[in-house]
């Protein structure tokens, strides 16, 4: 995942990963006062790195899960 279509990839993952965290802080505001509601958050985790011949390559981040479901 070289080059630009790699930068573009690696730009994508990390939107839908920011925008499942706001999905996540949304439901836990409106459930601010529903008893029994535990707050949930997201756990990242960080993809392969891609070695090349110069080094490694970090390829972003992944979600690994949510907690509190």
């Amino acid at each position: 995942m070289g080059g630009i279509f790699g930068a573009l990839q690696m730009s994508l993952r990390t939107l839908s990963n920011m925008q499942t965290g706001i999905q996540v802080v949304n439901e836990n505001v409106a459930n601010v006062n529903t008893e029994g509601y535990s707050r949930k958050r997201v756990v990242f985790t960080s993809s392969d790195v891609e070695v090349r011949t110069f080094g490694t390559l970090g390829t972003g981040a992944d979600i690994e899960r949510i907690t509190g479901t």
